[in-house]
């Protein structure tokens, strides 16, 4: 997946009613079951090990993201170019 967006995210939950802070990370790639090109966002919250790396990622980076067992992202990993 490539990187296409990032916007910052900060609202109060109406679940819990507490603050969610995070980044939404725009996605664009390709998907075996998708005719042309898949989109995805992604959330990342402030409090996720990965946040400062996904912050940082530069606009137009592929990247690699992995999930856990509850369908969150767990790490997102730029892929290096050869």
């Amino acid at each position: 997946m490539r990187v296409v967006g990032r916007n910052n995210v900060k609202y109060t939950s109406k679940r819990t009613n507490n603050l969610v802070e995070g980044i939404s990370l725009h996605l664009v790639g390709t998907r075996p079951n998708v005719e042309g090109e898949a989109v995805e966002m992604v959330f990342i919250s402030a409090k996720s090990t990965t946040f400062e790396t996904c912050a940082t990622i530069p606009i137009g980076t592929e990247v690699n993201v992995f999930y856990n067992r509850y369908g969150n992202v767990d790490c997102i990993e730029p892929i290096s170019k050869k």
